[in-house]
């Protein structure tokens, strides 16, 4: 079928099933020589899922989750539940007294990877009072992410 206007010539033509079979495999071709050549992604080899929380601001570790649940120890979005809350394996918390969707669409056992965002003031806090830290969390498997603190108060507080 041809179309014929006053400007530049529109042809739609249907091909035929030859040419399309040839450029079906050109592009299968084509498809599979860039997965073979393909680069793997470099990965950092000094984060493992073993790694001790960081202490230094914008260092990272690699950790697991060991618990999922509401600030008291509940299912999250259950009736009367409160908040969201999650434990790593390295020690590692956070909580908050909302409920969290990304910590809420996590599991038990998927890989995060955790960076201490801020330390508060040592001079402002009391002895031996080190809550307040804040991280950030990304979930390796839902590449969801969370910034929280590691305890429901700051240094000094109730």
């Amino acid at each position: 079928m041809q179309l014929r206007s006053q400007g530049p010539q529109i042809s739609f033509a249907a091909p035929n099933r030859g040419s399309t079979v040839k450029y079906l495999f050109t592009l299968a071709g084509l498809l599979v020589s860039s997965a073979a050549l393909a680069r793997p992604v470099p990965v950092n080899p000094n984060v493992t899922t073993n790694d001790p929380l960081p202490v230094r601001v914008l260092d990272c570790g690699g950790s697991v989750i060991k618990q999922v649940s509401d600030r008291f120890g509940g299912p999250i979005g259950a009736p009367r539940s409160n908040g969201s809350s999650v434990g790593f394996t390295n020690g590692g918390y956070n909580v908050s007294y909302d409920t969290v969707d990304a910590i809420k669409n996590s599991r038990v056992g998927d890989h995060v990877m955790i960076c201490l965002m801020h330390i508060p003031d040592p001079d402002k806090c009391p002895p031996g009072d080190t809550r307040g830290r804040i991280y950030t969390v990304t979930n390796l498997r839902t590449l969801e992410s969370w910034t929280l603190p590691d305890s429901q108060h700051m240094c000094g507080g109730a």
